[in-house]
């Protein structure tokens, strides 16, 4: 029996608000999540996946994973350090690992391991320190894999290197594929659509700088031009919009104006006019015609973050926003360059938003913020979900209610 384990450490904080409702290596980094470029490239007969515990419940919920329970665990394990990107040749690497090895990357941090379950009873802390795999005293190789540290990571990877293209190149591989149809103009070869995507004449799709894949239920309308590399994914809708490099949709969005190097993690609404970019959405996300994010500083000068209650110094010039899950921009809405939104807010107005607000906030930069309710902000997450058909579960309201608490210091600052 060989064990896939993937787990999270103290560095979650980094990615908040988008790890408050999920664990870090279920972030969407290109095509497919971290956990699932790991579950799709390394071999392995079970899945472990360790978490904060007050998301085990949800967790066990949406999967069939062993979640957090070293007693289930036994024999040879795959070791995975979930804010690790396993691309081909990292997964190949991890597969000459011997019993007692491990992949480091230059900065001394744990890409992968393969150990005996024995060795793992330092997992038994809910976010473990970044270096507490340590203690099991393994024989370390060097590697380039990257191992991300701040949120704002992603979508510049996915602009900047091969973590699309790797995605695609596994995930067309194993789907049943079919030809564009007439009336599509394209440029380049490496355009791949799976069977049961609706693309209407009059769409421009170009993989001259990267692949680009449309998954299956999706339907792409004119005058949309999609640039690669980019990833649609199933059951998207994408209306009369510009797709730049860098681009993933994830499941069921619907999206129009323009969007670069951003991730859309699924079951989000972008369906009007303007522009987000170089961002992450995350999921239950509504933003209103015409709201519009800033990438890019006036004075081209570096762009600082919002990070765990300080603000953190990217070293880039182009970052865009964060928006966690549930929340609710309005029509008009401006973000400021580098901004990060909080789960389930609501904000109005056309005025240019604060770097950070808070989770579960209600309001305006003029008018000021005040708490979204609780109940109500329960209450229109199930609304939003069951238009798609998806039922908001116990164990996700009670999720949405403990975060209301571990935010309650956030809105009081």
């Amino acid at each position: 029996m060989r064990t896939l384990l993937v787990y999270e450490d103290e560095r979650t904080v980094n990615f908040l608000p988008l790890t408050w409702l999920r664990p870090v290596y279920d972030l969407r980094c290109g095509a497919l999540t971290l956990r699932e470029k790991a579950q799709r490239r390394i071999k392995h007969d079970a899945l472990a996946l360790f978490c904060r515990s007050y998301l085990s419940d949800v967790i066990r919920e949406r999967t069939k994973a062993i979640v957090n329970d070293l007693s289930q665990i036994s024999g040879e394990v795959v070791l995975v350090n979930g804010r690790s990107i396993i691309s081909s040749q990292v997964a190949e690497n991890i597969s000459e690992l011997q019993v007692g090895e491990a992949l480091v990357n230059k900065n001394g941090e744990l890409v992968a391991a393969v150990v005996e379950a024995k060795k793992l009873t330092w997992l038994s802390s809910d976010t473990p320190k970044v270096d507490a795999w340590k203690e099991m005293s393994l024989n370390e190789r060097l590697t380039d894999a990257v191992v991300l540290d701040y949120l704002w990571q992603i979508p510049i990877l996915l602009e900047e290197s091969d973590v699309i293209a790797d995605d695609i190149k596994l995930i067309s591989a194993q789907a049943n594929l079919t030809s564009l149809p007439n009336g599509v103009i394209s440029y380049g070869d490496e355009i791949f659509v799976e069977e049961g995507a609706r693309i209407y004449g009059g769409v421009v799709i170009s993989a001259e700088d990267g692949p680009v894949f449309i998954s299956s239920r999706s339907s792409i309308t004119p005058p949309t031009f999609i640039q690669g590399p980019s990833f649609i994914g199933s059951g998207t809708h994408v209306d009369g919009a510009k797709i730049r490099p860098g681009t993933v949709l994830g499941p069921v969005c619907r999206i129009g104006g323009e969007v670069e190097a951003t991730v859309f993690h699924g079951y989000s609404n972008k369906h009007h006019d303007g522009f987000i970019g170089h961002a992450y959405i995350g999921e239950w996300v509504n933003i209103g015609a015409m709201t519009t994010c800033s990438d890019l500083k006036n004075n081209y000068g570096t762009v600082r973050v919002w990070v765990n209650g300080e603000m953190v110094e990217t070293g880039e010039l182009k970052i865009g926003c964060f928006i966690g899950d549930h929340s609710k921009l309005g029509i008009g809405v401006m973000l400021t360059t580098g901004a990060v939104i909080g789960i389930a807010c609501n904000i109005y107005g056309a005025e240019v938003t604060p770097k950070f607000v808070p989770s579960f906030s209600w309001g305006n930069s003029e008018e000021g913020f005040v708490v979204h309710e609780l109940d109500k902000a329960i209450a229109t997450a199930a609304k939003m979900m069951s238009r798609r058909k998806v039922e908001l579960t116990k164990a996700e309201e009670e999720l949405l209610r403990k975060v209301f608490e571990l935010t309650s210091s956030e809105r009081q600052k």
